[in-house]
């Protein structure tokens, strides 16, 4: 056999082994993190899960008949049309999000408040003031405490006093850039129809309103998520070599300052390196994992080095001062609050006088809930956290914006935790929540006939890794905040892969009748 028959029997070994992989990768998915989602939907609060159920079935219909609409009109949606449409939209959200900042907004207050006091203060009198030395104890929180400095000192520049509402506005541009630019990412991967399907459903997901006063990690790092993802898919398109290093070293600046922000960021790291393990050749995987990784750990360590020079955080009082990662992976045990923040837990870590102290409390509380748990015992806590985690379609908005409210409109207490009727809110935003979970499922189950390691299945990717993190770290419903672009887009992508499903279903069924109609008019 020549060199090229050979060549060819080895690229469909590969082939084969790549597309059983993926289809590998998709079970698994579906049994982890289809189970969690599972988890989640089943275990929403009873007490509204009747009006749930029917704004549930409302949206989820909604849902399909506008996706059957788009796909049958998927060739008139033309680039004029979606930039038209996405800024109607544009301007239609800004206005909620102004309007929810004026009517529910809240004293800054918990870690929230405290770093928008200490970057107004840093700006204005050149000094940290924070409670006991909060970003030696919390360094996780430096990186919105950049931003925030850095931006305060813009308006300072302009001579605007800093207050607390413009931390508001910078949320916003936030909030909408990382819808932008992940309605971009969907438009360059999967087309115009899909690009809309993602816009209508972003524009109807109520967290991206109702987060607009409360600027914090949640909200501020999904600008993180989406820019890296248009930039990493605007590599794989471009065809100069300088073009795609200047944009993968881009990326890998973007995802470690999302790394100084909210630590989950890195997730999105792991899985573009699998994607690149996937699609790449040995020489192209190699120089792409450099250009990610390099700059990556450069600029994380420049970061800290910086922070440290302006003398926010002093390197001796870390030793005395410093949370160790082990207090969160003790903290994610605990069963009284599902592995959630715990007061006791952060009372007895907080009570240490040493960063090794602490941690050897850590690890001997560690070991104890593990072995007391058992095997079964730890199943149990996981579907518990599970339940905790994805049950709250509000995405713990409810609960922040019931802390200290500037105004106290009867109206408006609909969206608040302790609202009069805030059951109504519950009950949408819980619907709604349901829907996109039950359509990432959908989405996991119709890629098990996907053949290769795709742009979906590094998405599903990054939520398998999300979810995994979650589930042996502390945990919360806003943890999961600023991967919704990914979740929303890929809610999107299961409508419109549903009708191409079914499309192509009845195409085939359509061939067998025409070849058996065939085979009666001439038979052999």
């Amino acid at each position: 056999m020549d060199t090229i028959g050979v060549n060819l029997i080895d690229l469909e070994k590969e082939s084969k082994a790549r597309a059983f992989l993926t289809k590998a990768f998709f079970a698994v998915c579906l049994l982890t993190l289809g189970s969690f989602y599972i988890i989640g939907m089943i275990n929403m609060t009873p007490s509204r899960g009747w009006l749930a159920a029917i704004f549930g079935v409302a949206f989820a219909a909604l849902g399909l008949l506008i996706g059957f609409l788009i796909h049958r009109n998927a060739d008139k949606i033309t680039n004029r049309k979606l930039i038209i449409l996405s800024a109607v939209a544009a301007v239609m959200l800004v206005f909620l999000q102004v309007m929810t900042i004026y009517y529910l907004s809240v004293e800054p207050s918990w870690d929230f408040g405290g770093v928008f006091v200490s970057a107004r203060e840093y700006v204005e009198r050149g000094r940290i003031i924070t409670h006991e030395h909060y970003f030696e104890r919390f360094s996780n929180n430096t990186g919105i405490l950049a931003i925030e400095i850095v931006f305060f000192k813009l308006l300072n520049l302009l001579g605007i006093p800093v207050q607390y509402y413009h931390g508001s506005f910078l949320n916003i541009l936030f909030i909408d850039a990382a819808v932008l630019f992940m309605l971009l990412f969907v438009r360059k991967v999967w087309g115009n129809a899909r690009a809309l399907m993602f816009l209508i459903i972003a524009f109807c997901f109520t967290p991206y309103i109702l987060y607009a006063p409360i600027y914090y990690t949640d909200s501020i790092s999904m600008i993180f998520i989406s820019l890296p993802l248009y930039l990493f898919a605007c590599a794989l398109k471009c065809g100069k070599t300088w073009q795609k290093i200047v944009l993968l070293v881009s990326i890998s600046l973007l995802l470690s300052m999302g790394t100084k922000t909210k630590g989950t960021v890195a997730i999105l790291l792991v899985a573009l390196l699998i994607y690149i393990i996937f699609n790449f050749d040995i020489k192209k995987i190699i120089a792409s994992i450099l250009l990610l990784v390099i700059p990556f750990l450069g600029f994380s360590l420049t970061f800290d080095y910086a922070i440290e020079a302006k003398g926010i955080i002093k390197k001796e009082n870390i030793e005395q001062i410093k949370f160790p990662p082990e207090y969160w992976l003790y903290m994610g045990l605990n069963t009284e609050t599902s592995g959630g923040f715990n007061q006791s837990d952060f009372d007895e870590i907080y009570a240490a006088e040493s960063y090794s102290e602490r941690q050897e409390i850590a690890r001997a509380g560690i070991s104890e809930r593990l072995s007391d748990f058992g095997f079964a015992g730890i199943l149990g806590h996981i579907a518990d956290k599970a339940a905790y985690t994805y049950r709250d379609g509000t995405y713990f908005i409810s609960v922040m914006l019931s802390r200290q409210p500037l105004k106290d409109l009867r109206l408006l207490q609909i969206f608040r935790m302790d609202g009069q009727n805030s059951f109504i809110y519950y009950a949408w935003a819980d619907a709604y929540h349901a829907v996109i979970l039950a359509l990432l499922i959908t989405g996991m189950i119709l890629g098990l006939r996907k053949r290769g390691f795709d742009i979906t299945a590094m998405l599903y990717t990054a939520l398998f890794g999300l979810a995994l993190f979650l589930m042996i770290w502390e945990t919360r419903s806003r943890y999961i905040f600023n991967y919704t672009p990914i979740m929303l887009a890929l809610a999107g992508n299961s409508i419109l892969e549903i009708f191409e499903f079914i499309k192509t279903k009845i195409k085939g069924a359509r061939n067998d009748e025409s070849d058996l109609h065939s085979a009666q008019q001439f038979p052999d």
